[in-house]
């Protein structure tokens, strides 16, 4: 989907990130941001 904005992409390193046990955060803070950017949020 194009619609000419602008983004940010953060590029997480799988095994640190279940090294740390951050897999559940990550995954909240994709369902929070990811409706902002798709324009399905409120």
């Amino acid at each position: 989907m194009d619609n000419g904005g602008h983004v940010a992409v953060k590029i997480l390193d799988k095994a640190k990130v279940h090294k740390n046990k951050l897999a559940e955060q990550v995954n909240h803070f994709i369902w929070i941001v990811f409706p902002l950017i798709t324009g399905d949020g409120k």
